[in-house]
């Protein structure tokens, strides 16, 4: 893994957008890239926001996106998408999904933060830039992006390097994880063990009972 560098920091509340459809939303996946340092608290960048408290527990403090996979979404979007498109707070160059893991513990500017776990791609950014398929092309591809807790407050801005502390899950990258709950939920072993993870979100484990639960129910009717 090559080094890893914020290249836009984006903070945003949430407002009001028009879908392809022409009707309104509320989001906070609009963020405006800031050239100035900004402060990361115990709970994220102070002035951010999401609309759903579900997308900004105290394991998803930070939502980190490589440019890396933006060429693959344009592609088949068919034109080029404004960064951040995906909503996340740092877009970085590096790090993708096959060379971040869970646990991984980075310091960024003066905070320190730690992976917490994927993201699951929701409809909203593919409502915002008006194109159908970014959600359903997240979950074929897993270029999902990830989440971060936050482990020490401090400053961060354009240009900081994310600089890797700590591997304790070698084993565990983001893509791994995003697969056994897309892929392999019918994996008994597999499933055990990612959701006894320690550094796993809560939250993710959380979710991947509730789709485990579902897939059972249905293979008992």
């Amino acid at each position: 893994m090559g080094p890893i560098v914020v290249r836009s920091l984006n903070i945003g509340g949430v407002g009001e957008i028009i879908d392809q459809h022409g009707r309104p939303f509320q989001s906070g996946v609009r963020k405006r890239p800031r050239d100035t340092a900004h402060y990361l608290g115990e709970r994220g960048f102070e002035g951010d926001a999401s609309f759903f408290d579900d997308h900004h527990t105290p394991n998803m403090d930070v939502h980190v996106f490589s440019l890396d996979r933006y060429p693959f979404y344009e592609h088949l979007a068919g034109k080029p998408l404004p960064v951040p498109a995906f909503g996340e707070n740092l877009s970085v160059s590096g790090a993708i999904e096959t060379e971040v893991c869970i646990g991984d513990l980075f310091e960024v500017g003066t905070a320190l933060i730690e992976l917490s776990q994927p993201t699951e791609r929701c409809g909203t950014p593919g409502r915002s830039a008006h194109v159908h398929g970014i959600k359903k092309w997240s979950f074929e591809s897993l270029y999902t992006g990830y989440y971060f807790r936050v482990i020490r407050p401090g400053w961060v801005r354009v240009h900081d390097e994310m600089r890797l502390l700590e591997r304790p899950l070698p084993e565990w990258t983001v893509e791994r994880v995003s697969a056994a709950m897309v892929r392999h939920l019918d994996d008994d072993a597999l499933f055990h063990e990612i959701v006894a993870l320690p550094l796993l979100s809560d939250d993710w484990k959380a979710r991947m009972h509730v789709l485990r639960d579902r897939l059972v129910s249905r293979g008992s009717r």
